[in-house]
């Protein structure tokens, strides 16, 4: 995808400001020393220089290295890995340029921006959650 993206800039068929990029911190990179390290490895894959939006995926932590659990033993407890971390990560990738920082403003986070506060959640139900797993705990 990042070929076809970067080709189509290129190429001047597009240009970066009229596309709008969406990608999602993936549940095994929690915490606020990998976020940055995984939105650059996703930019580099994308080819891009920013996101317009990056979102926290799911906000249970899995274990580092798997790709996908498999069983509520899978998931780490959000004392180990605490949501606050993580989203302080977020912030720290915006505050480096990563994301815009009129997303902020967008979102209405300009005034809120600490999710941990309760200012803001984006809560997503599916007929293919992981309920079951979470309940496993």
């Amino acid at each position: 995808m990042g070929a076809a993206i970067r080709g189509a800039i290129d190429a001047g068929d597009v240009r970066r400001e009229e596309l709008w990029i969406t990608s999602k911190l993936w549940c095994n990179v929690h915490g606020r020393d990998n976020v940055e390290g995984a939105l650059r490895r996703t930019l580099a894959d994308l080819r891009l220089d920013w996101l317009d939006l990056y979102l926290i995926h799911w906000p249970v932590p899995i274990k580092p290295g798997l790709a996908f659990p498999s069983s509520g033993g899978d998931l780490l407890p959000l004392a180990q890995v605490p949501l606050a971390d993580t989203w302080k990560g977020m912030e720290a990738a915006l505050d480096a340029g990563l994301t815009p920082a009129d997303l902020a403003q967008i979102a209405g986070l300009d005034q809120h921006r600490r999710l941990v506060d309760g200012a803001f959640w984006l809560l997503e139900g599916s007929p293919w959650s992981l309920q079951s797993l979470w309940d496993e705990g």
